[in-house]
């Protein structure tokens, strides 16, 4: 069946955290039968040989019938391969968290980096007998001005430059729901730029965030720094999942919470 699928812009309060993102249309599921095969009967005076040549012929137009109706359920399914107009990769994962063995890449980033800092987190894979996935519980101790986060960074690299954008299949849970993701570029370090993007997740829902790469905006220690260069995607070196505080935004956080992760994957 073909569907419109589009994603919409999370919203804090009423100032747009990231753009929308425009419609596409895909095939999902299998492909509706379009056109089916007649049941043929004939009821015809003759001899035996003529009923018999008015039977073939009635075969063939069931072919003829039946060819049409492969032909256009495969033009839907070639549809749901999803190839951009420019022959660019519809999408790239990036972290599977269903399939990981293990987080051994990931190393707590939260503000306890810092002297006042109070904040802890941790990062889990959750595995059952029937699912796996990532789970990051933070708990934000923020100071008096909304400081505080708590954050895990892989330092892998990456090529995204023949992307528009990242996708993250999650839910969150607990008192807090707005969280971030954070990339470095060209192997800088953690006092270095980070570009950031912020996105609301709702409560106890899956969902997927769909974050463009135009949404990411250069940011130290909470503050925009707007004549950065920007972000080049050829060569990410950092990525952070992180969830703050607030210091500089309208909105303050404290307490505990979890947001599932289930993947993080490349996407046009």
């Amino acid at each position: 069946m073909c569907l419109d699928e589009w994603s919409s812009a999370s919203k804090q309060g009423s100032d747009q955290i990231h753009p929308p993102l425009p419609a596409v249309s895909v095939c999902t599921g299998p492909p509706r039968v379009l056109l089916s095969a007649p049941q043929l009967s004939f009821k015809c005076k003759g001899t035996r040989g003529q009923r018999r040549k008015m039977w073939f012929k009635g075969l063939r137009i069931a072919h003829v019938l039946l060819g049409a109706t492969v032909g256009l359920s495969s033009a839907c399914m070639s549809l749901g391969s999803v190839v951009t107009s420019d022959n660019r990769a519809a999408s790239m994962m990036m972290y599977d968290f269903r399939t990981l063995p293990n987080l051994s890449s990931w190393v707590e980033s939260s503000d306890t980096v810092r002297e006042p800092g109070m904040s802890k987190g941790a990062f889990v894979l959750q595995k059952t007998q029937l699912f796996q996935r990532a789970v990051m519980f933070s708990m934000i101790n923020p100071q008096p001005n909304g400081a505080g986060f708590v954050g895990f960074e892989s330092q892998d690299t990456w090529d995204l430059s023949s992307y528009n954008g990242v996708e993250l299949k999650v839910r969150g849970q607990g008192d807090n729901y707005v969280y971030k993701v954070n990339f470095r570029h060209n192997g800088q370090g953690s006092n270095d730029i980070a570009y950031e993007v912020f996105y609301e997740v709702p409560k106890n829902e899956w969902t997927r965030i769909v974050l463009p790469f135009t949404a990411f905006k250069p940011y130290y220690r909470g503050q925009e720094v707007p004549d950065a260069e920007p972000l080049n995607t050829s060569n990410i070196t950092t990525v952070t999942l992180q969830i703050v505080g607030g210091v500089y935004s309208d909105f303050k956080q404290h307490g505990a919470s979890s947001l599932e992760i289930d993947y993080m994957q490349a996407v046009n």
